[in-house]
């Protein structure tokens, strides 16, 4: 029993640490975050309904009906890899990049996670009007407001005195998290205006925004071609914050 009693209170430390300077629990906002994440995830998949076919369906038929449902099932892809995506940098925001939360970044990871419940509707929207410039727009701006708010956490995990950063942090770290949350908005922004143009050439290059991030090597590609441009005056940043936070002494 006091086995028991000292692995239950272990246990309790380690999934239950409370930041006694606010008294914010990190583990209730990422179980929040996840439990959201996985609701939207399985809601896109509702959107995905047998055809209904009048009387006894022939093979052509049916092929015809389900070749129909192209759109809606290529936005459940998308919208399903968009999420997994936006999940992955903001378990990276708040697991790895923040070692506690503070009442700021709390209250704004509700505006992030309001927009993350919303991209059943645009893909919805995006899979039964594909064709439909206006449907490319909101799925497209849906995509740059999850992105900026994401940013927006990013910025704040890494510059706020109240969030305590990893001493293992580096410059590439910190330029790598850049680019995959910046560059989905930034091909989204370019989609919007590819749509006026050619809707295909505008719907292929929305897949884009999500697949650079699954193809192994792409993002590192990346940075490589921009070098530090983007991130010395964020790590020079970050350095001024770090010395800020350290105790000064006082020579006697």
């Amino acid at each position: 029993m006091l086995a028991v009693f000292i692995y239950t209170k272990k246990l309790r430390e380690i999934c239950y640490t409370i930041d006694m300077n606010n008294g914010m629990d990190k583990f209730r906002l990422t179980n929040l975050a996840d439990g959201i994440f996985s609701i939207v995830m399985t809601l896109l998949v509702i959107d995905l309904k047998i055809p209904q076919l009048i009387g006894l369906a022939t093979n052509h038929e049916l092929s015809i009906a389900l070749w129909g449902l192209t759109p809606v099932f290529a936005s459940y892809v998308l919208s399903f890899a968009v999420l997994v995506t936006y999940w992955m940098a903001h378990h990276y925001i708040i697991s790895i990049y923040a070692k506690n939360v503070d009442r700021h970044l709390m209250f704004w990871n509700m505006p992030f996670l309001m927009a993350v419940s919303l991209v059943p509707f645009s893909a919805h929207l995006l899979g039964t009007y594909a064709t439909t410039p206006l449907a490319i727009w909101i799925y497209s701006v849906h995509i740059m407001v999850i992105g900026a708010m994401l940013l927006h956490l990013f910025r704040y995990t890494l510059h706020a005195a109240t969030i305590k950063n990893p001493s293992a942090l580096t410059q590439k770290n910190i330029q790598l998290t850049y680019i995959r949350i910046c560059i989905p908005p930034a091909c989204a922004a370019l989609t919007i205006y590819l749509s006026v143009i050619n809707i295909t050439v505008a719907i292929y290059f929305l897949v884009f925004t999500v697949v650079f991030n699954l193809i192994p090597g792409v993002v590192h590609a990346i940075d490589h071609a921009i070098g530090d441009l983007v991130t010395a005056p964020i790590v020079r940043k970050r350095k001024e914050k770090l010395l800020k936070a350290q105790p000064v002494r006082y020579r006697h």
